[in-house]
């Protein structure tokens, strides 16, 4: 009998908590109706979900490839073939139909701008969203060209891989030679023994056998050479390496932090300044590498106890400490620690991860929500946009935080 009155007892808690603990309201997209009353679509199950680019979020569902917005709607009314993410305000797409291979290239609100009627197998908006890129043959044996918004063929098809930054055009032979275009004029304009390694700021990056030099936007060498590395600029500064030291220069290529850190991290290599720190890393007392963060004078105000850290955003960098992962903030703080050795910033104190198959949303605490997702890109706008149960939906980052929070009771 007591043992029934303690069975009923339990079972009245357990009810009493889940009446305290609702589920967040999820938004199911409009997207299935929306499909059938515009165009016929073959989508099958959804295989990707993207970050937002410009409000919108690529949707990629067997043979139908459609935007969203963050409420989980069809943002633009058409479905495509294949489409590829928006770049500026523009984006690649093929539309549904026989000519599977023909582009054009859509604005934000679904407006064809251009046509493209050349069977290209591969085309996209430029990063920066300002230039197009075009394919023919097979990837690793593909002819590249550029053309502008018009459709102007600015550079023609060419066995050269071609790189865009800002208003120059590299074409890299063989990583041993590029030649720079100027795409406003077409005009050839520069030739440099190496390959470009990326841009930034108006610099870009060209490295060959020897030696490490920066280039400006108008494609003359300005800075270098840099006997071991040189990175891209990022808050006015940029990591250049010399005979396996390592400092920052500024704009104008002057040593503004003196080579004084080690090249031996690969980390410490790649990281750059953001939020006014840096991850860097010197041999200490017991010579081990360990990263800590520098700020603009090269003065270490972190500690160098990481054995690996990212960059700072939005006012938080993640680092690995004694096998575990976790967050910290520009004063050093630890704001959280975790078992995961991959998760990403949901939001402020919200984040998620890869668990036994499933995407879980955890906090500062490492409490679990209750809802799972079968993926779940970036956040947006205070909502995410992913799928659960094969459903794409819209949930609010707030009501995601007061599942946790209702969540947590004890019995």
């Amino acid at each position: 009998m007591m043992n029934r009155i303690i069975g009923a007892i339990a079972c009245i808690v357990v009810l009493l908590a889940c009446e305290s603990s609702p589920e967040p309201e999820v938004i199911l997209g409009d997207v299935d109706e929306a499909i059938a009353e515009t165009k016929e679509c073959d989508c099958g199950k959804i295989e990707m979900v993207g970050d937002f680019k410009n409000g919108l979020a690529r949707v990629d569902a067997g043979d139908c490839v459609y935007y969203v917005n963050e409420d989980a709607e069809l943002a633009i009314q058409d479905t495509f073939y294949s489409a590829k993410d928006f770049w500026g305000i523009y984006a690649a797409v093929q539309m549904q139909g026989d000519d599977k291979a023909a582009y054009s290239i859509i604005d934000t609100s679904g407006k064809v701008i251009l046509d493209i009627q050349q069977n290209y197998d591969n085309l996209n908006v430029d990063w920066e969203g300002n230039y197009i890129r075009f394919s023919k043959g097979e990837i690793g044996s593909d002819k590249e060209g550029v053309m502008d918004l018009t459709g102007k063929i600015i550079i023609p098809l060419q066995e050269d891989d071609i790189y865009i930054h800002g208003d120059l055009a590299m074409l890299d032979k063989d990583m041993k030679h590029t030649t720079i275009y100027d795409l406003k004029s077409g005009e050839k304009i520069a030739e440099y023994d190496g390959q470009e390694l990326g841009s930034s700021e108006g610099f870009v990056v060209i490295s060959n056998t020897h030696e490490f030099f920066y280039l400006d936007s108008t494609g003359q060498r300005v800075f270098g050479p840099y006997s071991s590395w040189a990175g891209e600029f990022s808050e006015g500064l940029a990591k250049v390496c010399h005979y396996g030291q390592v400092g920052f220069i500024d704009r104008t290529g002057e040593l503004v932090i003196p080579y004084q850190y080690d090249l031996d991290n690969f980390s410490a290599v790649n990281n750059v300044f953001k939020d006014g720190l840096c991850a860097m890393s010197k041999d200490d007392e017991l010579g081990e590498e360990k990263i800590g963060f520098i700020d603009r004078t090269g003065k270490m105000v972190i500690p160098q106890i990481y054995d690996d850290a990212d960059d700072f955003e939005n006012g938080y960098a993640k680092v690995e400490l004694d096998g575990k992962n976790g967050l910290i903030d520009t004063k050093g703080n630890l704001v959280m620690i975790c078992d995961f050795n991959y998760f990403w910033i949901l939001g402020e104190g919200l984040y998620a991860a890869y668990e036994n198959g499933a995407n879980v949303i955890f906090d500062n605490e490492n409490r679990k929500s209750s809802i799972t997702f079968d993926m779940i890109p970036d956040s947006y706008n205070g909502k995410v946009v992913g799928v659960i149960d094969g459903e794409l939906v819209s949930m609010t980052l707030d009501s995601l935080r007061d599942n946790i929070a209702n969540n947590v009771f004890d019995l």
